[in-house]
């Protein structure tokens, strides 16, 4: 399975909303660390959480986004999702998502999400589409963000002094679309309303590297 991370020129990663983001002066960075360390270093940040093998520490991460920052989570369907969506009442649906088939196989009016959030939610504003997803979601005191015809495929809720933007899919996010339809338009918009800009890798099974002094300090 290839996975969405922003070290993967592949279809389904996320190098080129990185380079992009960074290519405009936003310094996205990648989070190697544990959900328990955005509490202690972060404040005023977003962190996009794009299809996680592993996850651990949800309740740090929720205390996180309560505190005011925000989370946009790109849901493929996998169960390792399902803490957090009970969490922040958030129900999906549907198959998971594949680049392969949506890029290539899909009928064509099923690659486009529209957008429903324009008149309540700012990054909205004048934006129309966004790639489509196979998946469906149902949310508790969300915000509807986009559909697929009788399919929600975006919610946005606030929680606490925070927010999370969930999506039924990584596709908006992926090399193979970033650039169609809204996809950029609509993730800028969201990411540059905070100061930090993270992507999340700990959770794709990355580490920060440990300097060699350290890995062979005398104790």
């Amino acid at each position: 399975r290839e996975l969405p991370t922003l070290y993967s020129y592949r279809p389904s990663g996320l190098q080129a909303l990185f380079r992009t983001l960074d290519e405009l002066g936003e310094r996205p960075e990648p989070w190697l660390h544990p959900f328990g360390r955005l509490e202690a270093e972060v404040r005023d940040g977003v962190l996009l959480l794009a299809a996680p093998t592993t996850l651990g520490g949800e309740r740090s991460l929720v205390r996180w986004v309560e505190a005011g920052n925000t989370l946009v989570v790109f849901d493929t369907g996998d169960r390792v999702l399902e803490p957090l969506r009970a969490t922040f009442g958030i129900v999906r649906s549907g198959d998971r998502t594949s680049v392969v088939r949506l890029g290539v196989d899909a009928p064509e009016a099923s690659r486009v999400d529209r957008l429903e959030c324009g008149e309540r939610l700012a990054p909205c504003r004048g934006l129309s589409n966004i790639t489509g997803t196979s998946g469906a979601l149902r949310g508790t005191e969300a915000t509807i963000v986009s559909v697929n015809g009788d399919r929600t495929t975006g919610l946005h809720r606030r929680f606490g002094d925070g927010e999370v933007w969930w999506f039924a899919g990584a596709e908006p996010v992926q090399n193979a679309f970033i650039d169609a339809a809204d996809n950029f338009a609509l993730l800028h918009r969201i990411v540059t309303a905070r100061g930090r800009i993270l992507i999340d890798e700990f959770h794709h099974g990355f580490l920060e590297p440990t300097p060699a002094g350290a890995r062979h300090e005398i104790r």
